[in-house]
């Protein structure tokens, strides 16, 4: 005994009304299906108010990306008022109690960062090449770039070679003959490595 395989859920809205429409068209005349003439024009009937409603809902969507481009304008016309008010407060005093009680928030003078730790967290994974690791750790507030220590791996028991240090500025990964642009920051590729320290900023 045949069923029908009613596999239409997984359908997006455009392509369920495509479909239901194939069924009502097939279904309208049709002498096998004559007493249910009803139920294809209910069915018809749903379908079109389906329509409607997605047509209002993607005029909906696209009113909305219309209006949250004309926000976006509308906040830099705003931020760039903010400035040229806070431009002309300035003009008019330099004297902090004054500038705040027009309801200006005041830049703090800089003061040192201080010490800078060591990056935290610190992990390493092989490299994509021969000789490479991939080094990744948690970023440090204030700096402007990493320093890694670095040597070639010994070749022979004894060698004594030194530890070279090699500055790292991410988004750029640094490997012993070249640079390498990288979308995770921080991190570095290094080849291999022995530990990274954060360099404080200008």
């Amino acid at each position: 005994m045949a069923k029908i395989k009613f596999d239409h859920s997984l359908l997006d809205i455009p392509d369920f009304i495509a479909r239901m429409r194939e069924i009502i068209t097939a279904m309208t005349g049709n002498p096998v299906f004559a007493a249910l003439a009803a139920k294809v024009t209910a069915l018809d009937t749903a379908v079109n108010t389906l329509e409607t409603g997605n047509n209002a809902y993607n005029a909906t969507i696209q009113l909305g990306q219309q209006q949250l481009t004309e926000r976006d304008v509308e906040r830099v016309a705003a931020e760039e008022a903010a400035r040229a008010l806070a431009s002309a407060s300035e003009g008019e005093t330099n004297d902090e109690a004054e500038l705040l009680s027009g309801g200006w928030h005041l830049r703090q003078p800089p003061t040192p960062i201080g010490e800078m730790p060591a990056p935290q967290n610190l992990s390493a994974t092989g490299g994509d090449l021969e000789g490479e690791a991939d080094l990744q750790w948690d970023p440090v507030r204030g700096r402007n770039a990493y320093s890694g220590n670095v040597r070639p791996v010994p070749r022979a028991r004894g060698n004594n070679s030194m530890w070279e240090r090699n500055r790292v500025a991410p988004p750029l990964a640094w490997t012993p003959a070249r640079c390498i642009s990288s979308a995770c920051a921080p991190s570095a590729r290094l080849a291999p490595a022995r530990g990274v320290t954060s360099r404080k900023s200008a």
